[in-house]
């Protein structure tokens, strides 16, 4: 699975559970950064913070090959088990 985060240590803690991870730095993702990130893969789990995920259903509107997860808390303050449970 290949996902889309806000921040370097949410990227870090889907690697450690074997996903390819990307970390906007925050949570704009304008067209150039879409079309970088498709070249690497097909289809993106966008999970950002539960604060912004009004923001992922419209990036998700915008580029059909992304998929919002909703998340109940940050990644990096999730278990392996809770982030297992979120992502595809």
């Amino acid at each position: 699975t290949c996902v889309i985060v806000e921040d370097q240590l949410s990227a870090m803690r889907c690697w450690q559970l074997g996903h390819v991870a990307v970390a906007l730095l925050g949570v704009n993702l304008n067209s150039d950064k879409a079309a970088e990130l498709q070249q690497y893969a097909p289809h993106w789990e966008l999970a950002l913070d539960a604060d912004a995920f009004s923001k992922a259903l419209g990036y998700a509107k915008k580029y059909s090959w992304l998929r919002p997860v909703r998340l109940e808390k940050d990644l990096k303050d999730s278990t392996d088990a809770e982030i297992l449970g979120r992502l595809a």
